[in-house]
C-alpha cells in the first residue's frame, strides 16, 4: 500500500480532531490493556466441602506465543520435517496463561506443567479453551501450522491428540 493508493479492505483509522494518529513505540510503552478472564474449575475440588479453585487467565504476548509454538512444532532431526509435540500440549499453554492478581505467571516450571497435565482433563480443557481464545490461537492457526506435517493422523493420535475433547489438537488431526 502506498500513501496515494488507499487500501479499501482496511477500516478507516481512528481519528482525533480530524487527524489520523499512527501508533509508534511511545504509544505502546507501558501497555496495560491485557485481557483477563476468571475461570472456576469445579472438577479440581478436593472434596464437596472445599472451595472451587479459581484461576486468572491472561492472553499470551507475541513472544510467549512464539515460544509456545516453538515448543509445540519442532523439526524432526531424523527426517528434517516438522512434527507436532503433543506432550503436555494443553498444560504448556495453560501454564503460560495462569497469572496472579498482579498479572505475573503463577505456573512457570516443568513441574508445574506436569502438575497441570496430571489434573482431570475436563478442568484442563476448560482453562485451555479460555487461554486459547484470549491468546488468539484459533483452529485455523493450528491447521496452518500443521499443514506441512503430512496429514499423518496416527502420529497425532499416538501423541494424545485424537479424541481428547479439545478443539485445536483435533483440528490438527483432521
Amino acid at each position: 500500500m502506498t500513501d496515494t493508493q488507499p487500501d479499501t479492505d482496511q477500516p478507516e483509522p481512528v481519528q482525533a480532531n480530524g487527524v489520523v494518529h499512527f501508533a509508534g513505540p511511545d504509544d505502546l510503552a507501558g501497555f496495560t490493556g491485557w485481557a483477563y478472564e476468571t475461570v472456576e474449575v469445579p472438577e479440581w475440588r478436593n472434596g464437596p466441602d472445599d472451595p472451587t479453585p479459581v484461576f486468572r487467565i491472561k492472553g499470551l504476548s507475541g513472544a510467549d506465543r512464539d515460544s509456545w509454538e516453538g515448543q509445540t512444532f519442532q523439526l524432526d532431526p531424523r527426517t528434517g520435517r516438522q512434527k507436532m509435540n503433543m506432550n503436555h500440549y494443553r498444560a504448556r499453554l495453560v501454564a503460560r496463561c495462569i497469572v496472579d492478581g498482579n498479572g505475573k505467571r503463577s505456573f512457570y516450571t516443568d513441574d508445574h506443567v506436569r502438575m497441570l497435565s496430571g489434573m482431570p482433563a475436563s478442568g484442563l480443557i476448560r482453562l485451555f479453551d479460555v487461554a486459547q481464545r484470549l491468546s488468539g490461537v484459533t483452529d485455523e492457526d493450528v491447521d496452518e501450522m500443521t499443514k506441512d506435517l503430512g496429514g499423518d493422523e496416527t502420529d497425532l493420535s499416538r501423541n494424545g491428540a485424537a479424541g481428547s475433547g479439545s478443539r485445536s489438537p483435533s483440528a490438527a488431526a483432521r
